[in-house]
């Protein structure tokens, strides 16, 4: 019983591995080198700029509620005074 390797090749069993040329899988691997890190470091530093940017507008909002609040009740308490 003999295989025919012809036959393999031509069917697509043969492993992805096994198909990629020396030189190929060292572009790959300089590539993914090169890339992973950069895109760890804009992933990290995104998240912390969307927390930073989060939480300053929270803050902001917070005042702007409180300056409104503030208004109003200086508003309400004139009104009073002419009521009286």
């Amino acid at each position: 019983m003999s295989i025919d390797k012809s036959n393999q090749s031509k069917s697509g069993n043969t492993g992805m591995g096994k198909s990629l040329t020396l030189k190929t899988k060292a572009t790959l691997l300089a590539i993914a080198i090169g890339t992973i890190p950069v895109l760890a470091t804009g992933a990290t530093g995104y998240y912390f700029a969307n927390k930073s940017i989060g939480e300053e507008v929270t803050k902001f909002e917070k005042s702007q509620t409180i300056e409104l609040q503030d208004k109003v009740d200086r508003f309400m308490e004139g009104k009073l005074q002419d009521v009286k």
